[in-house]
């Protein structure tokens, strides 16, 4: 068994979920959870972090002025209970996701596979690099990096 391997233990609860405003993580290992890192608030930060083989959503932050940097997320999928899956996902205006390393990002259904994925105004993306995102088998697509 690999050092990788024995980080993993399948689960569908979320390894942190924190509803405040200017939380920090950082510096850290979540690994092989439904939702790895789950944020809900303003001015949240995810600095230098490994999200590795979580199976929906690697890390998820809803609300206002995120910075998400510096992180390495490891073969985010392979949950059986939604069918798309995403590396990083931001809803919310004024942030910024930039310099992390994404790769292999899957679906098991029909839907998406979404490497980095950033939605509301005034935010950017830059210096992230997204790899070996896998079509689903049943079809779907493949996004490495969407932001509007």
């Amino acid at each position: 068994m690999t050092d990788r391997q024995s980080l993993h233990i399948p689960t569908l609860g979320n390894a942190i979920t924190i509803n405040a405003n200017n939380v920090t993580i950082k510096n850290g290992i979540v690994p092989g959870f439904y939702v790895g890192i789950n944020l809900n608030g303003s001015g949240e930060v995810v600095r230098d972090m490994l999200v590795d083989q979580n199976t929906t959503i690697g890390i998820y932050i809803t609300g206002l002025g995120a910075l998400v940097e510096h992180n390495q997320l490891i073969d985010t999928g392979g949950s059986t209970t939604s069918n798309s899956t995403w590396g990083i996902a931001i809803a919310g205006s004024g942030s910024t996701v930039s310099d992390n390393v994404v790769s292999g990002v899957t679906v098991t259904d029909t839907g998406g596979a979404y490497g980095i994925y950033v939605t509301g105004a005034n935010n950017t993306a830059r210096g992230n690099t997204v790899s070996n995102d896998a079509l689903p088998t049943g079809g779907g697509y493949s996004i490495e990096i969407i932001t509007y």
